[in-house]
């Protein structure tokens, strides 16, 4: 299941429907507007997307199936990722806002290897397809040198939806804001402006079909078997997902703290 409710800012959980009547601290933590938007999230619909499969395979089963809370101020840049991309699809002629279209691609035979997916933006006069992304300038340096592969697996995955609809697809963007941009570390890291454009590469169709095809078939056993292993190395960013950036942190270790009592 996704989120149910907050963290208020003394640590106490509390679900949607009682922060948005009433706020038990007598003054909110933010506007209950944004509280509304921070709470708005997609349903499980029984295929699996984009997004989903890029993440740790144990990360996605665990937002499907447990309840969680978070703190709605660590959605900050989040939501703005969120506002940049609704300000970003007022756009010409000959540019498709593929955010307002959900696509879907067939990964094998039957529902279950299936995905869908939201691109960004399609420029059929560049044939270019557009991913916006808010992130910080260690992770743009990363992009940049060919290093972020579940960004490349995600362009490539929406690239595949773009071309089933018959148009081509030339080249794959990031059009990418640095939160830090500006500033004396951004610039350490080789990043002098606050928006940059970094090119994708363009991975063979076969090895993107294979990767999301391996990804979608270990979710929907996790959640018919009820079991799941842990997100690689690679996936947990070196455990610092797990530890500041995963939602589902808390239940993924009650899992491991029964399979070491059940040794």
């Amino acid at each position: 299941m996704p989120g149910v409710g907050f963290f208020c800012p003394d640590g106490i959980s509390i679900p949607f429907e009682e922060c948005f009547k009433h706020c038990r601290l007598g003054q909110r933590c933010l506007s209950l507007p944004t509280l509304l938007e921070l709470a708005h999230q997609r349903e499980w619909t029984g295929i699996p997307s984009v997004t989903q499969l890029i993440k740790g395979t144990r990360q996605a089963f665990l937002e499907i199936t447990r309840p969680y809370f978070f703190d709605p101020k660590s959605r900050a840049f989040s939501l703005l990722g969120t506002m940049v991309h609704s300000r970003l699809q007022v756009v010409p002629d000959k540019v498709l806002p593929l955010s307002e279209m959900e696509l879907s691609l067939s990964l094998g035979n039957g529902l279950k290897m299936q995905m869908t997916g939201i691109p960004d933006i399609y420029d059929a006069v560049e044939k270019t397809l557009y991913d916006y992304k808010t992130s910080g300038s260690f992770a743009v340096v990363k992009a940049m040198n060919g290093e972020k592969k579940e960004w490349v697996l995600q362009l490539n995955g929406y690239r595949l939806m773009v071309e089933q609809l018959g148009y081509e697809v030339e080249r794959l963007v990031i059009q990418a804001i640095a939160r830090d941009g500006n500033t004396w570390i951004a610039k350490k890291r080789g990043i002098d402006e606050a928006i940059i454009m970094v090119e994708m590469l363009r991975m063979n169709d076969d090895e993107v079909l294979a990767y999301f095809r391996k990804k979608a078939k270990a979710l929907h056993e996790a959640l018919e078997t009820g079991f799941c292993e842990r997100c690689s190395e690679e996936e947990t960013w070196q455990g610092r997902r797990c530890q500041k950036y995963c939602d589902v942190a808390v239940w993924c270790e009650e899992i491991d703290r029964r399979e070491v009592q059940n040794v």
